[in-house]
């Protein structure tokens, strides 16, 4: 499995959007923007599973579209 260390970007508003796997965790993401938890990602049973800690600003929809951008990276980083 690729080790991934973050996904960074800016959002359409201007935001930083940080993705970065949980030491230890198994597979789960952690997500920020700037800098503030938004809440986690992870899989269970091989489908992806959205967490939102706060609800103010995103919602399980948002999350689930960032869990898309970490499987098309990780699909994309696998060895041949």
């Amino acid at each position: 499995m690729p080790q991934l260390h973050q996904i960074k970007f800016n959002d359409s508003l201007g935001r930083q959007v940080e993705i970065s796997p949980v030491n230890g965790s198994g597979g789960n993401w952690h997500v920020y923007i700037d800098h503030y938890y938004i809440g986690q990602i992870f899989k269970r049973s091989g489908e992806w599973v959205c967490v939102p800690h706060n609800t103010e600003g995103i919602h399980g929809d948002d999350l689930q579209i960032l869990a898309d951008l970490v499987a098309a990276v990780m699909e994309k980083e696998k060895p041949r």
